[in-house]
């Protein structure tokens, strides 16, 4: 699915709620939704029975219960961009509720007939009616996906598609593609995007990067700053559900556990900015995602480690990806052991 289905539905925009910044949402990954995803225009200017006609882009979450009286019946829809209906900001994940009688439109997308069908299916069979695991069991949506993946990496992949997802039922053919057809349509997915292509500087690999983060982290120097990322990225989180820093995740239960992408993938395969509003907030990225939010702002997980904040905590997380093989070569096959908190002796630090 290259473009997203579009929903039209006529309500009250008084009606409609725009959410704070949450607790444990951080100012910053506002900042950085608002950039990658920037707010468009939800208001058609067409109005159905006396109200206003607004459009959206998301994926159907619900459908209406056929056994209730039709004007009980309703959908409802998982909102994938940012949404500006008024002085309201609908951001994505927000879940849309849709009366079928003020359904106005409802446009199929483009592309995904396959993967739409295998939803439906594995919903029957296999995920016991849980809409969102069927999605991350199929060919994931390619909305936005020029501003997600480095372009060469794309190049590659299309040329030999490897193993990315662990949920899936079904892996990525060999599509026998040319080396001029696969630039082509890796540039065409930076283009529609409007990023850089076909090659991408990632800054936090500079010298200049780091040593502003090992400043404002009152570390010594990169070296110790990349040091201290290692720790976190090598710390009983990512852990859980990844492979990582030379060893495989160890899942206990394959129906209950997801295991994530391996992530000594991300360094040469994702956008540095695109991979900071996912640990940010995930669901902002791909609403129907089980990845919760790593480091919440608020709380303290690792408290001897950049003192303890969630904020430079998640960065460093970027950080030490978009610097892996580095930290490979440095410091090698690596788990980090965070002391225990006061009056938990013997349990975890997370």
């Amino acid at each position: 699915m290259v473009d997203l289905p579009e929903i039209q539905y006529a309500i009250d925009p008084e009606s409609l709620i725009a959410p704070d910044l949450a607790d444990s949402e951080y100012p910053a990954s506002l900042e950085l939704l608002r950039k990658l995803k920037p707010a468009e225009d939800g208001m058609t200017g067409r109005t159905v029975d006396g109200k206003p006609v607004i459009k959206f882009h998301g994926l159907v979450a619900s459908l209406p219960d056929p056994e209730e009286e039709p004007e009980y019946q309703e959908y409802a829809f998982d909102l994938w961009q940012t949404l500006k209906v008024g002085d309201k900001e609908l951001r994505p994940s927000t879940r849309m509720l849709v009366p079928a009688k003020s359904l106005v439109s409802q446009t199929d997308g483009r592309g995904g007939e396959f993967a739409t069908w295998l939803v439906d299916e594995l919903m029957k069979t296999t995920t016991n009616g849980n809409r969102s695991l069927a999605w991350q069991a199929s060919p994931p949506p390619l909305y936005q996906e020029g501003i997600k993946v480095q372009t060469p990496w794309l190049f590659k992949f299309l040329r030999d598609p490897m193993q990315l997802r662990h949920t899936t039922v079904l892996r990525m053919p060999q599509f026998n593609m040319s080396e001029a057809e696969a630039q082509s349509l890796a540039n065409y997915f930076a283009a529609v995007d409007h990023t850089d292509y076909p090659y991408q500087q990632i800054t936090q690999r500079n010298t200049p990067y780091l040593e502003h983060r090992a400043k404002v982290s009152d570390l010594p120097g990169p070296e110790a700053y990349l040091d201290e990322s290692w720790k976190v990225l090598n710390a009983p989180l990512c852990i859980k559900c990844h492979s990582v820093g030379g060893r495989q995740v160890t899942v206990s239960d394959p129906k209950t556990d997801i295991r994530g992408p391996n992530l000594d993938l991300t360094v040469d395969r994702l956008r540095p900015d695109w991979l900071m509003l996912w640990l940010y907030k995930p669901q902002w990225v791909t609403p129907y995602t089980s990845m919760p939010q790593p480091l919440p702002r608020g709380k303290v997980a690792f408290p001897e480690v950049f003192g303890g904040d969630p904020e430079t905590q998640t960065i460093s997380l970027r950080d030490a990806l978009m610097n892996y093989h580095r930290l490979m070569e440095s410091q090698g096959k690596f788990v980090y052991q965070p002391a225990a908190p006061a009056g938990n002796a013997g349990q975890g630090g997370e």
